[in-house]
């Protein structure tokens, strides 16, 4: 499709199919030289987009009582700067063992930090490492 625009008035626009028809119009119209605008109109296509089916990921509280914690280090005061900037899972229990808290972090260093100063600052957290509860930190990639 071409389009045929009036250069002084816009408003006055004609269609044709081919090229040629357009510029017959074109020559048969008084004074044509500079008075008229030539377009090309291609046809748009269509904007349908294809539905891809996914496997559903498990989400994070689905996922996280499946984590094996086996060899996993308990971090202290004295080894954490070993921890700074690694990725993994970590895990708080109570002095008896019982898993207070799962969770994952990419700075175990920030996350100790963090912890120790909840109780400090009386922040919402449900664990106190400095009265007996501990940190155990599993280096490994989390992808979800």
């Amino acid at each position: 499709m071409f389009k045929i625009i009036v250069t002084k008035d816009p408003s006055k626009t004609k269609l044709f199919e081919t090229e040629q028809e357009a510029i017959a119009y074109v020559k048969r119209q008084k004074k044509a030289k500079g008075y008229f605008t030539m377009e090309e109109i291609k046809p748009e296509e269509p904007k349908t987009k294809e539905k891809v089916r996914c496997e559903k990921k498990p989400s994070w509280n689905e996922h996280k009582g499946t984590i094996d914690f086996t060899g996993a280090v308990e971090v202290t005061r004295e080894n954490v700067k070993e921890f700074y900037k690694k990725t993994g899972f970590i895990r708080v229990t109570d002095p008896t063992g019982q898993t207070l808290h799962i969770g994952r972090t990419t700075n175990m260093g920030k996350v100790f930090s963090n912890y120790v100063n909840c109780a400090k600052y009386n922040q919402s957290y449900d664990f106190n490492l400095s009265k007996g509860d501990k940190l155990f930190f599993k280096e490994c990639d989390i992808n979800y």
